[in-house]
């Protein structure tokens, strides 16, 4: 028996030095896991060509009704490992281990159990409050600074105990200690008199003095420490399951346990674990991250996002530059860029994501020469771009069909031995497409090795852009990728191009042979069945919406208005409005959905219920865009109301709108047709840029009013300025000749007409 009995003997601190081992992978691996998976990044930012920031991976969670900001240390988890384990090796022979262990060799062990966890759960949940205090009063950022310090501290201080101890005779010192208390607590039978109403003795006296023990012992202020900057609940769910396993244990086994348990490797085994506690405080501190809805308002987006800056302001981590990337990326996402841009300013050493989150969002919000300013300024400060970056400044390029800058940054790559994979290759092409350099995009197509479906679609677009209808058709024949978003270019560019038959002749092709409808099919498809007035095709396609479930998608609902509304279908039109106010929830998309409706009131006559709902607009607090405007002076010509039209101007004044050639066109009419030649005419002469649009508004105005020699002159000043008049510019020139008995005049632009224009 003697070998076995010195196997196990060996065998047990081999056993222990693992479970040293064990902890402090966990202490010291868990924030660096818990950290990651907190900071990966959003599949729909991947999708967007956005750089890696600090964001959650899950944008469909809801803001909390509280405090929308989660704030505590590094995760759940990270606390609850980091807990437990501190407790189970601090109290595994400590003075309230050894008084469960007692009491439970006299008493029965139900009522110890019970005793000794209510005061450990109670101390528990008070040192966790305790320690949340703490940070309202102090810096996160220095008690986290203090926390690594006490750490060290209790860390050092269990290694030299443990160096200077002897375990037998410390072990039984502490065991004589502990039986003194309870001997000495046989003889205050008072206290129990006063509570044997609510409670036995035996509880009561397991209760008092495992509270008494724990107060000021080394696990209550770690555990305070360790609430001050991690999670909370995680904290004491942690230190309560620690408090149980070690009181259970102590109750069943009694003594026996703890006599077997040498209190030196208890503290080295402490102490190594309180100084990994320290080093991943220090290395490790506390991030901040927030909770994120998937299409929250604007206005309580920014409220939100401002608080999270603020609180990373007040825990010191607001010039933190990965906690910065990660506020720069929420100002973008909300559309604020005039405090994006004062927070990118303030970031030290601004690295390349927070370069790109605000070009990108630059590109996407239009502001596309404030982009490339800023991409210039970044090479000025020898900030090498990466591949996203130079996709959104090429998109900037596009933007404003700048295709020198764009030809500039395309021979920077070049120069500089970019690495091009296929994204920067379609952003490349895209930008020469959009520039409408037809030749540098088929050239750049054909030298491309590596092409994928977003790089034909590119290409049938760019022959769809310049009218070669045989060429995009040609191309989509002989595409490899002939998915859903293929057969959506080649359609959506034929009708954009009056091709509405041969537009028709393919999707009918596409239903027997193709890939199924999407979203963006079923939004031109209807389009194209408004166009033709084709309102039995419309209602099939609104069938097969509601089988497939696209009928909640607020662009196929605002389709399905409109081509209702150009069938002629109000009344549908009017439920399908009503039923999608229920669950949108995208500003961009409402307000497409009011203006859809407001302009089919427009185009049936009903003057006065479009200007109701515009009212409705106001006072709802959609946002106004320059269609709904143009559609709601449009109502005001029609029914001939002056004086409203002059309201509907000043609210366009107060919103700061600019006048853009379909809005002024569209005011200079209302005006000209209400009896205000005078104000039809200051209008156009304030407007910059004026097309033919613009300019036949004007004619017709004069004719409307029977100026003939105005109109001669204007349309004289039109021909100087090298604007091509259509036929409705003749049509009014025309009338304004006729009704003045400017018959020369009028001979004179009937053969113009005829010969020169067709």
């Amino acid at each position: 028996m003697a070998p076995i009995s010195r196997t196990r003997t060996c065998r047990l601190p081999q056993l222990q030095y693992l479970f040293v081992v064990l902890l402090l992978l966990v202490s010291i691996c868990g924030p660096r896991i818990v950290s990651s998976e907190s900071l990966e990044v959003d599949d729909d930012e991947v999708k967007e060509n956005e750089p890696w920031i600090a964001a959650p991976k899950n944008n469909t969670t809801s803001w909390s009704n509280g405090l929308p900001i989660h704030q505590d240390g590094l995760g759940l988890f990270d606390a609850f490992f980091a807990s437990l384990s501190m407790i189970i090796v601090s109290e595994i022979g400590d003075e309230t281990f050894i008084i469960a262990a007692l009491m439970a060799m006299r008493h029965p062990k139900s009522i110890v159990l019970s005793g000794a966890l209510a005061a450990l759960i109670v101390m528990t949940v008070l040192s966790t409050g305790l320690g949340r205090i703490v940070p309202n009063l102090i810096s996160r950022k220095h008690t986290n600074s203090a926390a690594t310090v006490l750490y060290a501290f209790f860390g050092l201080r269990l290694l030299y105990i443990a160096w200077r101890s002897d375990s037998k005779s410390s072990q039984k010192k502490e065991i004589e200690e502990v039986e003194e208390k309870l001997e000495a607590g046989q003889g205050k039978t008072t206290f129990r008199r006063v509570f044997s109403r609510f409670c036995t003795p035996i509880f009561l006296e397991s209760f008092v003095l495992t509270f008494l023990a724990e107060w000021g012992d080394r696990s209550q202020i770690a555990t305070i420490a360790l609430a001050t900057h991690k999670n909370a609940i995680g904290v004491a769910v942690g230190a309560t399951l620690g408090h149980t396993i070690c009181t259970s244990f102590a109750v069943v086994g009694g003594s026996m346990l703890a006599s077997k348990i040498s209190q030196g490797t208890v503290a080295t085994i402490g102490g190594l674990l309180f100084l990994g506690f320290s080093l991943s405080s220090y290395f490790y501190p506390p991030f901040i991250t927030a909770k994120y809805t998937k299409n929250p308002s604007p206005a309580a987006a920014l409220s939100d996002v401002e608080l999270l800056h603020s609180r990373a302001i007040k825990v010191g981590f607001a010039r933190n530059r990965r906690v910065g990337a990660g506020l720069l990326n929420q100002y973008v996402k909300i559309g604020s860029l005039g405090l994006a841009r004062k927070l990118f300013e303030e970031i030290p050493n601004r690295d390349v994501p927070a370069w790109t989150v605000l070009i990108s969002g630059y590109s996407r919000n239009g502001r596309n020469e404030t982009g490339l300013q800023l991409f210039h300024r970044m090479l000025d400060e020898g900030v090498p771009p990466n591949g996203f970056t130079l996709s959104s400044v090429l998109k900037c390029c596009a933007g404003i069909s700048d295709v020198e800058n764009g030809k500039r940054i395309h021979g920077w790559i070049v120069r500089n031995g970019i690495v091009l994979d296929v994204v920067l290759h379609n952003s490349i092409l895209d930008m020469y497409t959009k520039c409408g350099t037809f030749k540098h995009v088929k050239r750049y197509f054909h030298m491309m090795m590596e092409k994928d479906s977003v790089s034909w679609n590119i290409m049938i677009a760019a022959h769809l852009e310049i009218g070669d209808i045989d060429g995009s058709m040609d191309l989509f024949a002989h595409s490899p990728f002939q998915d859903v978003s293929s057969w959506n270019t080649i359609v959506s560019g034929l009708v954009r191009n009056g091709f509405d038959e041969m537009a028709l002749k393919l999707l009918d092709q596409m239903v027997r042979t193709g890939p199924r409808f999407n979203q963006f099919t079923f939004s031109t498809a209807l389009a194209l069945s408004g166009k033709l007035s084709l309102l039995h095709l419309g209602r099939e396609l609104h069938n097969r919406i509601l089988r497939i479930g696209y009928e909640q998608d607020a662009y196929v609902t605002n389709s399905l208005i409109d081509m209702y509304c150009k069938c002629n279908q109000m009344e549908a039109s009017s439920i399908i409005f009503n039923s999608s106010s229920l669950f949108a929830t995208n500003s961009t998309a409402k307000t497409i959905s009011w203006s859809t409706m407001m302009a089919g009131f427009v185009q049936s006559g009903r003057n006065e219920e479009a200007l109701e709902l515009f009212l409705s607009m106001q006072r709802g607090g959609v946002t106004l865009d320059q269609f709904t405007l143009t559609s709601c002076v449009t109502a005001c010509a029609d029914a001939g109301i002056l004086e409203q039209g002059r309201q509907v101007h000043s609210c366009i004044e107060k919103l700061g709108h600019g006048f853009d050639v379909h809005l002024a066109s569209a005011i200079t009419y209302m005006y000209a047709k209400s009896g205000s030649l005078e104000d039809a005419d200051k209008i156009f002469r304030h407007t910059d840029n004026r097309n033919v649009v613009l300019w036949t508004s004007m004619l017709c105005s004069y004719s409307l009013h029977g100026q003939g020699r105005p109109a001669v002159e204007l349309f004289d000043r039109m021909l100087g300025e090298k604007i091509i008049p259509n036929e409705i510019s003749f049509i009014g020139v025309l009338s304004a000749c006729s009704h003045s008995g400017l018959v020369t005049e009028g001979y004179r632009y009937f053969r113009l007409m005829k010969e020169t224009y067709g």
